[in-house]
């Protein structure tokens, strides 16, 4: 009867006609739910850990702290990239929230450079560690050494950000069953 103009007989699958319908109007991935936004933010935050932990200092020798950025390695190479992808991060979270046409679950990118940012924040701990206990048992004179916070808050940036995105794993695993 649709050529006579008259009523149309209802689609045979309902969910794929609403869906077809909502892509048409743009608002197929606009509905965000309350655990993909916290997740969203809390990689962001995980992103400014990173950066804050860039900036801290990795090293203290006798009270004096060693900024990472400029001690942390060959040119500060691993504070730089833990301050680029901290600020990657930062995006990923905020496009998560805030951009509404797209898909929702860009943050979870954030696995993709967790584990090499760790790898180059260990290898740098490990090379601090060492200078620490040999500056501590040969110049004892001179004051203690330790390691400064800022691999510490890295380490709990790196952590923050690979276990947010498991917040919003529900939703993401009923978007993939759909």
């Amino acid at each position: 009867m649709s050529g006579d103009g008259g009523p149309q007989s209802p689609p045979e699958d309902v969910q794929l006609y609403r869906l077809k319908d909502r892509t048409r109007a743009g608002t197929a991935g606009g509905r965000r739910t309350p655990f993909t936004v916290a997740s969203g933010l809390l990689v962001a935050t995980a992103g400014g850990l990173l950066i804050a932990g860039a900036l801290l200092p990795w090293l203290v020798i006798a009270g004096e702290s060693v900024a990472a950025v400029r001690e942390g390695g060959p040119d500060g190479a691993a504070a730089t990239w833990c301050m680029a992808v901290g600020v990657l991060w930062v995006v990923l979270g905020l496009l998560t929230v805030f951009w509404v046409r797209r898909p929702r679950f860009l943050h979870w990118l954030t696995w993709l450079l967790a584990p090499l940012t760790w790898g180059l924040v260990q290898y740098r701990s490990q090379i601090l560690g060492q200078l620490v206990f040999v500056h501590n048992a040969d110049l004892r004179s001179e004051g203690l050494a330790t390691v400064g916070a800022g691999i510490r808050v890295i380490y709990a940036g790196i952590a923050l950000g690979v276990a947010a995105p498991l917040l919003s794993l529900r939703q993401a695993l009923r978007v993939l069953r759909t």
